[in-house]
């Protein structure tokens, strides 16, 4: 993994502005969270980083995203693997937020 791409994970989150709490839930956001934390899970990054990234941020049910990803082992490195590993994790917190799966 290189700092670059760690970097350009952590700034993708800076650059996304706060979110409302659990009562306005924005599914989008959640599935783009998900998709952040995902991938920094997929390059390997430290779980306390990752970690520290969603509770600055204050995303909802980010604690739970994280502790999630990294129970999940780390996808092949054949190129796509790890995209299709945060692309499938953002679809299914998506699909939770849509079918009110989320507290």
């Amino acid at each position: 993994m290189s700092k670059k791409s760690l970097s350009a994970i952590f700034v993708c989150a800076l650059l996304d502005g706060g979110m409302a709490r659990a009562e306005d839930i924005d599914c989008k956001k959640i599935a783009w969270h998900a998709q952040l934390v995902m991938s920094a899970r997929q390059m390997n990054a430290d779980i306390n980083k990752a970690m520290e990234m969603t509770i600055k941020r204050d995303w909802p049910f980010g604690r739970s995203m994280v502790l999630e990803a990294y129970e999940l082992p780390l996808a092949p490195k054949d190129g796509r693997s790890g995209t299709a590993a945060s692309v499938g994790f953002a679809n299914e917190w998506g699909r939770r937020c849509l079918a009110g799966e989320l507290d």
